[in-house]
Parts: structure tokens; sequence; C-alpha cells
């Protein structure tokens, strides 16, 4: 049985409308080349949970992206753009309860956690408050549980110059689902496995 190691994500794919705004904002606020905004391979997204792992089954990838994928479409709200960790734009998605039941799913991934040596939050730099870095011990990713908040990345910025949050709504039906590897900054490296329902 073929297993995987490394940096991987479950993820909820938005769809074209969203993908275009999200470049349309990329584009506005970062002054680097990281790419969030679809070009280049990249794929705006929804982490429903992400960690480091190691030996974990491409059975359990499958049967996980199964059960979750039985549990859309579902209807989201994009919200307010705000600031994350000191380098991030973040674009919020309205918590309902149909994501937080997919992400508590997702959460079934931290059985393959893999604590020894760097997780990504270490690389980026970002400020995290106690609470999150905890998490970033206990299952590699600062937004676990209660402090969960979906979001699609805009931006990572080095030296920031957003100073103000503001609104920017959108609904969106979310009508696709998968594992990912996790490249730099929480982009997608490569789509592991992808349901379209």
């Amino acid at each position: 049985m073929k297993k995987i190691d490394g940096k991987i994500g479950l993820v909820l794919f938005v769809d074209t409308l969203i993908q275009k705004e999200v470049n349309k904002l990329s584009l506005r606020y970062q002054n680097n080349r990281i790419v969030f905004g679809g070009k280049g391979g990249c794929h705006p997204h929804i982490t429903l949970f992400q960690t480091k792992v190691k030996k974990l089954p491409l059975s359990f990838i499958k049967d996980l992206l199964i059960e979750i994928s039985s549990k859309i479409p579902i209807s989201i709200s994009m919200n307010r753009i705000y600031f994350f960790g000191g380098h991030f734009i973040f674009w919020e998605t309205e918590n309902n309860k149909e994501l937080v039941l997919l992400h508590k799913k997702a959460l079934e991934l931290a059985d393959y956690f893999d604590a020894e040596g760097e997780q990504q939050a270490d690389s980026e730099s970002v400020t995290l408050t106690h609470e999150e870095n905890a998490n970033v011990r206990k299952y590699g990713y600062p937004f676990v549980d209660k402090l969960w908040r979906p979001h699609i990345t805009i931006a990572y910025v080095e030296n920031p110059k957003i100073n103000n949050i503001h609104k920017n709504k959108m609904k969106t039906l979310i009508k696709s689902i998968g594992f990912a590897e996790i490249g730099k900054y929480g982009t997608i490296k490569k789509i592991i496995k992808k349901i379209d329902v």
C-alpha cells in the first residue's frame, strides 16, 4: 500500500468567479512573486486542515475524500479581507455549521501528524498567539478546532502596506474538494486527488 510523507492539506476549491476576484485582489496587494491568484498552477482554496504527515495511506485519502465529498455542494459567503500574522492577507469565509463539520472530519489527518522538524508556520515568520503556537506543536497548523478561521489566502507580503480591514462580500458554491501537497505560504504545490460533485 502506497503512503505519503510531507506537507499535505484537505482543501475546498472555489468557483471561477471567486478565482477571478482572488487574482484581482492578489495583484492589488502583493508586491512579491508568490502567486495566490490562480496563475502558475496555484489554486485559490479554503483549507479545511493542513499538516505535515508521515506514512499517510493513499487509501485513507480516498476514503476521507469520498466521505467529505458526500457533504458538498455547500453555499458559503466570503466576507472581510484582513491582515494576519504580520505577513498574510486573508479573505474570510463565513464560518457556518457545514464548514465546521467538514473541518472536524478533516482533523482525522492529525492521526498521521509528523511533529519532527520544521512546520509550515515556522518557515513563514508569522506572529502567532500562544494558542495558535500550541496548535502548531500539536497539529502542525495554527487554525484548528475553535481557532479555525476558514479563508482564502490573498497574499503573503514582506513589507505590508495594508492597514485597514475592509469588506468584500461575495457568495459561492463549493463543488470541488481535494487532497493537495502544500507549497510555500500555503499554496497548492500539487493536487494529489480531487473530486468534483
